[in-house]
Formats: structure tokens, C-alpha cells, sequence
């Protein structure tokens, strides 16, 4: 089990009280993988007692769910605020992949922290699969309607392009291209697959 020293907490509200406790969180689990939280270590990262952090978590479960939505409600935000003047496909895909590759670096290690996980909670591949799953269908739903692809071949082409923006990322961590020039590749390979799958397959009827 991690431990970690406590240090006096100052007084919080309960909002800034359960912030704190994620943050605490989010570096346990960074240094320490998803077996480093448990619900002594976080109470000791964030300087306060065990209690304290049962009020406003159940368990370990819920500190991991509440966790990844946390870092996925701001980066949706990012998102958002990216596409609020976007329109189109392609635009919108660019839009994403420029957001994903501008993320805070800590913010790319918790998600790689929360994916490695995984395996040790049920309740987060739940709220995992749940977010992927409504991103999928939104940006399936406008492949379709702007490629004329039946659901099924817009479904299946944009889970084949988000599995490849967790290459993206690797690839500009490793500085193997100049970050524009390795978004212009990914948008590119998108659209290029969206326009082969709208010239071989008819139209839905």
C-alpha cells in the first residue's frame, strides 16, 4: 500500500474539499497505479483523516469513476470550446485531434494511469466504456450523415479513428513529427478512409 505523509489540510468547502481529494488521487494513482488508491492513501496525501474521505466517496471504485470523469468533463470542455465555431467533418476531426495533442501533459499521464487501471475496477471500465461509447455514436452520427455510410461501416471507421489517436499522442511525445505536420497525417488517413468507405460501399437505403 502507498503511503504517503499528511500534512495539516486547511478548511475547504465541500465542493474544494472533494477537488482536493481528486487531486490527491491523481498522484497517487500516477506514481502508484490504480492498486496505489486506496482510502488511507488518499487521506494521507491530502492531509486529512480517513472519515473525511469516506464522506464524500464510498470506496476506491467510486474515487477512480469520479476521478476520470472529472478529467474527461475538462477535457470535453476543452472540446467544446474548440468546435463552438467548427462545422464539418473534417474541421471537426481536426478541432479534436489539435485538442487531444494540446492536453496538459499531466492531464495525458492520469488518463494513461487510469487505462492501466482498468483491470482492478469494474465500476471504472463502466464509466469508461459508457463515455466512449456516447463519443463513438456522436461522431459516427456525423460521418454518416456527411458520408452517406450506413451506421454500421461510420460506427465501426470511427472506433478504428479513435483507437488512433492514442498513436498520435505517442507519436508527438516522441517528437517524431512536428506537431502540425503529424495532425495534417491523421486528418488526412481519416478522411481519406471516410471517402474509399463512401466510393466502394452503396448508400443506405
Amino acid at each position: 500500500m502507498a503511503r504517503v505523509a499528511a500534512t495539516a489540510a486547511p478548511r475547504l468547502s465541500g465542493v474544494d474539499r472533494r477537488d482536493a481529494l481528486l487531486d490527491a488521487a491523481a498522484s497517487l494513482l500516477v506514481e502508484h497505479g490504480g492498486l496505489g488508491i486506496t482510502m488511507d492513501a488518499v487521506a494521507a496525501g491530502a492531509g486529512v483523516s480517513r472519515p473525511l474521505v469516506y464522506k464524500h466517496f464510498a470506496n476506491r471504485d467510486e474515487v477512480l469513476v469520479e476521478l476520470y470523469r472529472r478529467e474527461s468533463d475538462r477535457f470535453d470542455a476543452d472540446v467544446r470550446e474548440a468546435l463552438r465555431d467548427v462545422r464539418g467533418f473534417e474541421a471537426t476531426v481536426r478541432a479534436t485531434a489539435a485538442t487531444v495533442l494540446a492536453s496538459p501533459p499531466v492531464r495525458e499521464r492520469i488518463f494513461a494511469a487510469l487505462l492501466r487501471a482498468q483491470p482492478s475496477s469494474a465500476d471504472l471500465r463502466g464509466a469508461q466504456r459508457h463515455r466512449q461509447d456516447a463519443n463513438r455514436a456522436w461522431f459516427a452520427r456525423l460521418a454518416a450523415d456527411e458520408f452517406g455510410l450506413a451506421d454500421a461501416d461510420a460506427d465501426a471507421a470511427v472506433a478504428i479513428f479513435f483507437s488512433g489517436l492514442e498513436a498520435l499522442i505517442g507519436w508527438n511525445r516522441a517528437g517524431r513529427l512536428d506537431c502540425s505536420d503529424l495532425l495534417d497525417l491523421y486528418v488526412r488517413v481519416v478522411m481519406g478512409g471516410l471517402e474509399a468507405l463512401r466510393a466502394d460501399r452503396p448508400p443506405p437505403r
